[in-house]
């Protein structure tokens, strides 16, 4: 296992932007459900 040391600004701007790409990801999956509640299963 490898140790990585960065400034705690820098990670709190990589958790924000994590956060921000998990809104779009739970955004655009929320549409597509939401799209398609009908499909026939087969």
């Amino acid at each position: 296992m490898k140790v990585i040391t960065m400034e705690s600004s820098a990670f709190r701007s990589l958790t924000e932007q994590i956060a921000e790409i998990a809104a779009h990801v739970r955004a655009a999956s929320g549409d597509k459900k939401a799209a398609s509640p009908d499909r026939l299963l087969t």
